[in-house]
């Protein structure tokens, strides 16, 4: 069953609306707000080298940013689950987002530029 909330197509510009339009009077939203939007996973994952060095990547399941003819990865990395966060959002803020690419589905979005992390202190360091 499809998220009532969930946004199919078109601009986002806020965190409330209808399917396809998506309007309030500020352009700021969270990451998180965003993926639930579109109905996309956000994904954080975390590995150590060969050094024990930790290294996190975080990325919007299914995404891709495209740049003129060219879909490139919507990823952010850091050395904590919060940079990488941070870095995801750097990387898609103001960019357009393509979700399911290579499938039928396909949906094109532009992304605010005022794209944010809420991170509760307790949960990521």
């Amino acid at each position: 069953m499809t998220n009532p909330n969930t946004v199919e197509h078109g601009e986002i510009t806020g965190i409330t609306g209808t399917p396809g339009q998506v309007e309030t009077d500020t352009d700021r939203i969270t990451v998180q707000s965003l993926a639930e939007l579109l109905g996309l996973d956000l994904e954080i994952k975390g590995r150590a080298d060969a050094n024990l060095r930790e290294s996190w990547s975080a990325s919007l399941g299914r995404s891709e940013i495209k740049n003129g003819g060219i879909l490139a990865g919507a990823v952010g990395f850091g050395v904590s689950a919060q940079e990488a966060l941070v870095d995801l959002c750097a990387t898609i803020a103001g960019q357009r987002l393509v979700i399911d690419a290579y499938s039928e589905d396909r949906r094109e979005f532009n992304v605010p530029k005022d794209l944010w992390v809420r991170v509760p202190p307790n949960k990521l360091k």
